[in-house]
């Protein structure tokens, strides 16, 4: 590690950064990790010292988070096959049920059965505003 050494200029800048770039993905811990972490810290000071950053104005974070959930919203949909639909359905029985298709014709979801149409739509819109804040619990066999 003694070729590490502070940075002054920005040609020690660009050359910190190969090295950095070099040492990309080395474990904490080995020689190479530690050397590492130190240009890692040595190259923030500089950046810090001649690349300074005002603090973003809260315009500015709500902006980046209106985008960041945007992001997220695409990124869902563009999982889901061809934006699926509920379908409501009557059964022989006089049941009603209901059933989550994409657009492809796959059924991913079948619900059990409700004494009336309202019910099971009740149970649609439920599910329509609360899945997005659902959690998944795995539980042993």
């Amino acid at each position: 590690m003694a070729d590490l050494k502070p940075i002054h200029s920005e040609q020690d800048y660009n050359e910190a950064l190969q090295v950095l770039a070099e040492l990309w993905g080395a474990k904490s811990g080995t020689p190479e990790g530690d050397k590492l972490d130190i240009l890692a810290t040595l190259i923030d000071v500089y950046e810090s010292e001649h690349f300074p950053m005002d603090a973003p104005t809260p315009e500015a974070v709500a902006l980046f988070m209106a985008d960041e959930r945007r992001d997220e919203t695409d990124a869902q949909q563009a999982a889901l096959p061809e934006n699926p639909v509920f379908e409501i359905y009557e059964d022989k029985k006089g049941s009603f049920l209901f059933r989550l298709v994409t657009g492809t014709g796959q059924t991913v979801f079948r619900s059990d059965a409700f004494s009336s149409k309202a019910d099971a739509l009740n149970a649609v819109k439920l599910l329509q505003r609360s899945a997005s804040a659902s959690r998944i619990n795995e539980h042993a066999a």
